[in-house]
This record gives structure tokens, sequence and C-alpha cells, in this order.
């Protein structure tokens, strides 16, 4: 009998999913996305925030949701619009602390085998559902990404001041008293990457495992076709405009390749605090005939921008993960990353140019993301390979086959499906 999670009794699981959404991305759509698939092997109980209703409950009515029970809980007393609650940490703290006398009453009634704490996915934002005398695993989570100063130097001064006060955050979570009390009573904690596992108090990275919390839902069959190597090489950039997400970066490798006379065009999806600054960079830099800001782009229009580019440039050391990255690969579409942060986990050297950042500063990292992009420009059949090879990649990394990674970990270290139901 194998490890995996077909091979496993139907048990019951509460799914804390402060995010939960059939028709949103990002944190939403990954609590969506794990109660699903695990409702197809277990009996799951989500409880998430009561926003989500009217986008759950028709889906419930129509039987789309099998296996899958939901609860709907808010703070009482906590006004405020919605919207603001689902983006305030303020707010989702107080659900957290709150939740745990909501779940108390609930387990009284509906015994559980496995408390799964999963949205949203930060170890510094801590759960509260541990010592209720049922297995609690946390994660995947991130928060522990981070760089160092000298990938940041130039930027606004706000921008630099953000991520210094981020990265401060990570040291003095080790001492936080809240993310020590999860920690301690978390019995498997897993995280997206490596930095996120270093960060975490001592005693809890003997109890930490690296997964990836997301997946990929449709990949395309075939390979791209080797484009004309006279055009220009096609770049994508697709996410918030954020200094740690690296649209500087990108904005001055196209300065480098443009002098050089190496044709490329970047289209940049996306919106954010640096907007008005990057389109100063680009008049700046004499590139605004090879950049085209498209703003916010909605997730129905992306798969076109991937199916329309040669490469997906994402040099993002903000994010523990990366659902562009996965949504490029499925498309056959080959990444640039760096060796920090979320995306390099989610691809490998066949399919991505991973750029190194040891003792780099920005222009250093710039000239070296220039150089593997130089080297695609001349050499398209190398780009071919590299599509067929993400196609490779993301096959292997379903939403079923995260989740079964996943819970084949979390049984390892709390041996919860094998104890009697009700035992715990």
């Amino acid at each position: 009998m194998s490890d995996g999670l077909e091979d496993r009794p139907r048990r019951r699981i509460l799914l804390s999913a402060f995010a939960c959404s059939p028709e949103w991305g990002s944190e939403p759509g990954v609590g969506w996305r794990w109660a699903i698939e695990l409702g197809k092997r277990h009996d799951v109980t989500v409880v998430t925030h009561a926003y989500f209703r009217e986008q759950i409950e028709p889906l419930v009515a129509r039987g789309g949701t099998p296996g899958v029970t939901f609860e709907w809980f808010r703070v009482r007393g906590v006004g405020g619009h919605p919207h603001v609650q689902l983006n305030s940490r303020s707010y989702y703290w107080l659900w957290q602390l709150a939740l745990r006398g909501h779940v108390r009453r609930l387990l009284r009634t509906r015994p559980h085998d496995l408390i799964h704490h999963l949205t949203w996915g930060s170890y510094r934002l801590p759960s509260f559902l541990g010592g209720l005398g049922v297995p609690l695993a946390v994660g995947p989570v991130g928060g522990g990404e981070g760089a160092p100063l000298r990938l940041f130097r130039s930027w606004p001064w706000r921008e630099r001041a953000f991520y210094l006060l981020r990265q401060a955050s990570i040291v003095v979570s080790r001492w936080d008293p809240f993310v020590l009390w999860s920690m301690a009573r978390a019995d498997c904690i897993l995280t997206k990457t490596g930095q996120t596992r270093a960060a975490l108090p001592w005693f809890a990275r003997a109890k930490a495992t690296e997964a990836s919390e997301i997946g990929v839902s449709a990949v395309s069959h075939g390979r791209r076709a080797v484009r004309d190597p006279d055009r220009p090489l096609r770049l994508l950039y697709a996410g918030r405009l954020l200094g740690g997400k690296g649209i500087t970066y990108v904005l001055e490798m196209v300065k480098l390749l443009t002098a050089r006379g190496v044709k490329v065009r970047l289209s940049v999806a996306g919106a954010g605090r640096l907007a008005a600054w990057s389109s100063r960079l680009v008049a700046e830099f004499g590139i605004a005939g090879q950049v085209d800001f498209l703003g916010k782009v909605e997730r129905e229009q992306m798969n076109a921008l991937y199916d329309a580019a040669d490469l997906l440039v994402f040099p993002s050391w903000h994010d523990s993960s990366g659902n562009v990255v996965t949504e490029a690969l499925a498309r056959g579409l080959p990444v640039l990353c760096l060796d920090i942060g979320g995306p390099r986990y989610a691809v490998d050297p066949d399919c991505a140019l991973i750029v190194e950042t040891a003792g780099l500063d920005e222009s250093g990292l710039a000239h070296s993301m220039a150089a593997g992009v130089e080297a695609l420009h001349r050499d398209r059949l190398r780009l071919e390979r590299m599509s067929a090879a993400a196609l490779v990649r993301a096959r292997g990394m379903t939403w079923a086959r995260q989740v079964e990674l996943a819970y084949t970990i979390i049984d390892q270290r709390t041996a919860w499906s094998r104890t009697a139901p009700g035992s715990t």
C-alpha cells in the first residue's frame, strides 16, 4: 500500500480557511482548491469568512462541493465593509482569536480527526486552534522571504522603509508570544520555502517540512513553436508593481538589452504603488517603445498574455509562492526567476532561468538577468525545449498532487489518519 492520499480511510477534517473563494485567485483560490481536493477523500468542514457565502452557497446547492460543508464565521461587534475586513491584518487577527471558541463548540457536537489551518498562509499571522484535543497542521505558510539591502538601496524611500520594516518583523516574530504559542501547539508545520522554515522559532523548525500550496488546473498539450529569431523576444511581467516583486530589475534589464541591440518587447500586467515611479523609469531609460503598461488584468485575460509571450520575467523575492509562475508553466511559458523567494520552488533548471543573487547589487542583478535573456534571444531552440519542460513540470504540479504530497507529510508527522476516529 502506498503512502498516498488515495489509500487513506475517509476521515473528518476541519479546514480553517479565512480566505476561500471559487471565483478569486491567490489565497482565496488556494482555500477553495484545497477544500475541493480534500473533499474527494475525506469529510471536510471549512470554516471561512462569512463574505464568501454568496459565492459558495449556489455551488453547494447544485451539488458542486461533494464531501465539503461550510461554516460561515464573522467576528461579532466588528463593523466595516467586508472588503476592508478581508484585507485587514487586525481584523484577521481578531477573527482567528474568536474562531477558537467557535471551533471548540463545534468539536463538542461534531468531532473531527484533524484541524488544518490553511489561509492566510503566513506564519507571522498565527492560528489559535492548537490545544483543542485534535492534531493541528499549519500551512503551507510563507512570510519569511526577504533579500539583502543591497538589492533595494535605490528604491523610493517609502518602498525601502516598507521592506526594512517587513524584514524586521521577520526577526521580531521569533519572539512574538502569539507566534510562539501557535507554533508550540502545532503538530505539523508546512512551509512554502526554506527561508520561511529558517525564520521559524528554533523549536518549530524540527517539525517543519517544505511543501507547496499552489497547483495547476489544466495543462496545455503542445510545446510552443520556435518564434522567428529576427522578431523581438516577447517578455511578460505579471504581478503587482511592488519593489520586492522585481519590477525595477526588469526595467533596468530591458534598458541594458536595448543598449546592446537585443530586440525585446515587455508587457507589464499589474498595478501597484510603484506604477508612477516605474513609468518615470521607463522614460528616464529611454525604453518607452519597448514597454507596454497594461494595468490590472483580469484572470480570464491572463491566458492570452501567457500565450503571446516567450518568457515570463518574474524576479520576485517578495512572494512565498507565485501563482503566475505555475499558470505560466501550465501554458508552456518558460520563466525567469531568482534563486531567492518562492517562485524558485515552482521551477527547475530545465524550464526556467534561475538567476543567482549572491554578492550582486541591483545593477549586477539586472546585468545577470539581461545576459540570460540575451542568450535565449539568440537560441530560440533552447527556448522551445524550455517550453516543453515547462509543460512537464506543470503536469507534476496539479492541485491533487500538491494536496496529496502535503497530506503525506502531515500523516507522517501526526499519524492522524491511522488513529481510531474520535480517539484524539
